[in-house]
């Protein structure tokens, strides 16, 4: 009984250092509810206007970095209080608006590159991949030997919440590869001139590969 209360706290002490050290569980679904609101957004737009959200993703990215080079310079207070609800410190210090403008930069690229239902499914798996993959992976206890700041439980969630939301747009077992793909090139780090390439670029991009080669020659 005493070993597993003791185990029980361990592990209770180790999600809460996970979560702190991730700036907490409620921050953590806030930053990644907003990604789903985001990759939504972008999957309605194109269903409607392809071309149109192309242009539209193209003028936000450019206002984003205009608007994070602003705040490097000036900090305005408005912003930085709204981005210390969203942002993790370290990117609201160097890199102000991060996420969101890879994110926009993955889904303005698939979806120039890629058929229309190629893109649309990569930008699903991105959007709810990533998403459930974080929040899950505050709990996980198993470290994922491909990457040991990340886990398994996390990987495999984003592995599932990725194939279903693929399998809206491209046949299941297309959107499963996609998905699997991208959760372990996830967990590698790519990196460009030292720092490590976003994963709102290269899950989309692995994903869209991924479907394009099974569909050419399978």
């Amino acid at each position: 009984m005493a070993k597993e209360i003791v185990k029980g706290k361990v592990a209770k002490s180790k999600i809460a250092r996970a979560q702190n050290a991730n700036g907490g569980l409620w921050f953590e679904i806030k930053r990644q509810l907003v990604h789903v609101l985001l990759g939504l957004l972008v999957l309605i737009s194109a269903l409607k206007d392809r071309e149109s959200t192309l242009w539209f993703l193209l003028v936000l990215i450019l206002i984003g970095v205009l608007l994070s080079l602003l705040q490097l310079k000036f900090r305005f207070a408005l912003v930085e209080s709204l981005l210390r609800k969203f942002e993790r410190e370290k990117y609201r210090k160097r890199f102000p608006f991060k996420g969101a403008l890879f994110f926009l930069t993955g889904c303005l690229l698939v979806l120039k590159i890629f058929s229309f239902d190629i893109a649309l499914a990569s930008i699903a798996i991105l959007t709810f991949s990533d998403s459930v993959s974080h929040v899950i992976g505050l709990y996980g206890k198993r470290k994922n030997p491909l990457n040991t700041t990340k886990n398994i439980e996390g990987a495999f969630a984003g592995f599932v919440a990725g194939t279903i939301a693929g399998a809206f747009f491209v046949p299941f077992a297309l959107a499963l590869f996609a998905s699997l793909a991208s959760m372990f090139a996830e967990a590698l780090s790519f990196k460009l001139q030292e720092e490590d390439v976003d994963d709102n670029v290269i899950i989309p991009l692995v994903a869209g590969t991924v479907i394009f080669l099974l569909q050419k020659f399978f």
